[in-house]
């Protein structure tokens, strides 16, 4: 019994950990650890690392130009703004429930939430989407840029629980690249 309770504890650990690791990936949020009792074995803990993709930037743009490209960078992709707070230089959606597209592109395109023999869960399934921003000022005069994507898909045509999805990273790139032409842009004027 014991070599069982081993093999499923290892492979809690694998799945949560998962997801990929980029170049532009932040600092791992923060683990938390739950006590899991196992009848006749005892109780086990076990570490979990909440799923969160980020993408980090940096452009020779000061902070406050960059601020005030970030809402048409948004605009741009298809997210309305819900947040945008000027205390913590944080903007973005908090919260969104979508099927199917963001904007023109397919959500496939940005996320992964796993695929069914028919198509891939982010294009069938209805997908709760949070993409937040944050800009803070470096020491050279540049401005560090922080885009956080999370997101969790459930079925729509039967009962089910929302499963985790992650990012490809497109998303959070295809934003920055808005931003830095919306800075161009301005710039050129």
């Amino acid at each position: 019994m014991r070599p069982v309770v081993l093999l499923s504890t290892a492979v809690l650990f694998a799945c949560s950990s998962s997801g990929t690791a980029t170049p532009h990936t932040a600092a791992r949020p923060s683990e938390t650890t739950t006590q899991v009792a196992i009848q006749g074995v005892g109780s086990i803990r076990i570490k979990t690392i909440p799923v969160q993709d980020s993408y980090v930037g940096i452009v020779s743009y000061p902070m406050g130009r960059v601020w005030a490209a970030m809402p048409a960078a948004y605009d741009s992709v298809g997210l309305k703004l819900t947040t945008l707070d000027p205390a913590t230089h944080t903007v973005g959606n908090s919260g969104v429930n979508i099927r199917r597209i963001l904007g023109k592109t397919a959500l496939s395109k940005y996320i992964n939430c796993g695929k069914t023999q028919i198509d891939q869960n982010a294009d069938t399934y209805d997908v709760h989407l949070t993409l937040l921003t944050h800009v803070a000022a470096d020491a050279a005069g540049a401005t560090k840029v922080t885009t956080t994507l999370s997101a969790a898909a459930k079925p729509i045509a039967f009962a089910g629980d929302y499963v985790p999805c992650s990012s490809l990273g497109r998303l959070e790139v295809r934003l920055h690249e808005l931003m830095y032409a919306e800075l161009e842009r301005a710039s050129a004027k």
